[in-house]
């Protein structure tokens, strides 16, 4: 109960259940009920979004380029967006379809970690990180060397020793 003639609030920390009758009941100060027509609220409950696997877990990636991500199994109702570690969004809010959804990020500026943030679509307030991020790392190409410079007559075989580039 809450005494004093200011209002208050008050909070409820146990779980509640999908359509749970919720009411207040006020007492004045001799302990009797005072209770309008209209004290109740329903309420409704949305669940998480389920945790799914998202792969690649590793992966090369060039600076300037994107990258396909996969979320496995994704869900019908649930959003899915990409986003570094910071909460930068790094591709479109992407309905789940019922099945693997593959998702393309943006440009990758550098090695970098992706999460998938997943939202239930009812709600903004149903939102979670999911399990598997997805490690990128910048994998620029490195320039290919043909080895020196060579003189060699017309008609002349020649064999050209050579590394290859990242």
């Amino acid at each position: 109960s809450v005494h004093g003639p200011a209002p208050s609030n008050i909070s409820r920390t146990s779980a509640l259940t999908n359509g749970q009758q919720v009411y207040v009941v006020a007492h004045d100060a001799a302990g009797a009920d005072c209770r309008p027509a209209s004290n109740s609220i329903a309420m409704t409950v949305n669940s998480l979004p389920a945790d799914r696997a998202v792969s690649p877990a590793t992966g090369p990636v060039c600076a300037g380029q994107s990258v396909n991500i996969t979320i496995a199994n994704s869900e019908v109702g649930v959003n899915y967006q990409l986003k570094d570690l910071s909460n930068n969004p790094y591709s479109a809010v992407t309905p789940g379809t019922g099945s693997n959804l593959v998702i393309l990020s943006s440009t990758i500026p550098s090695s970098m970690t992706l999460k998938v943030v997943a939202t239930n679509a009812s709600t903004p307030l149903c939102t979670r990180d999911l399990t598997g991020q997805s490690v990128l790392t910048d994998q620029t190409p490195s320039v290919a060397n043909a080895g020196s410079d060579q003189i060699r007559c017309n008609g002349t075989p020649f064999t050209l020793n050579a590394t290859a580039p990242v």
